[in-house]
């Protein structure tokens, strides 16, 4: 199937958080991050357990035919006490007429059920084959769990799907009181 460029409504070279605070009795904004790339998706949550909440997102380059490319990646940005601070969870790199995986969502939350929150990331493991304006992408997916080890991020593959896995939540889906 031949795919054509679309205008997607995603948060393009920029990320600002916004945050009620004293500064005028109202909202205050600050830039987080600005380049070259696609963010997906944002969350929140304490991915690595030490009782901070930081901020999480996924970035992926775009050709000028607004296929997904490599670099792609899976950040972890906190604040560092006067300036937001991006620490790499995970990259990916490929070339683009190839087989490769593009991060599309993260969450962060307790998907195990041992009373800590981790990260979870939904993949396309893409083949895009033809050239620029004439190309096929065609591909599978999986959820990949990132679990703070003390010094790194330490990835598992969770399951892998025939289609590419574009949200990843955590919660209590058969109310059985377990994640």
């Amino acid at each position: 199937m031949r795919r054509r460029p679309q205008l997607l409504a995603i948060a393009l070279a920029l990320v600002l958080v916004v945050s009620a605070g004293p500064v005028l009795a109202g909202w205050q904004k600050s830039e987080v991050d600005s380049g070259d790339y696609w963010m997906l998706d944002l969350t929140v949550g304490d991915g690595d357990g030490d009782k901070n909440t930081e901020l999480y997102g996924v970035w992926v380059g775009v050709s000028g035919d607004l296929i997904p490319t490599i670099p792609a990646r899976v950040y972890q940005i906190s604040w560092g006490g006067s300036s937001w601070q991006e620490t790499p969870v995970r990259s990916w790199s490929s070339s683009i007429f190839s087989t490769f995986t593009v991060p599309i969502d993260v969450a962060v939350g307790d998907g195990n059920d041992d009373d800590g929150e981790e990260l979870y990331v939904g993949c396309g493991h893409l083949h895009v084959s033809g050239s620029v304006g004439n190309y096929t992408v065609s591909g599978t997916g999986s959820v990949r769990q990132f679990l703070w080890g003390g010094s790194n991020w330490v990835e598992t593959g969770l399951d892998s799907t025939d289609y590419p896995v574009v949200c990843v939540q955590i919660g209590d889906g058969n109310n059985d009181a377990a994640k």
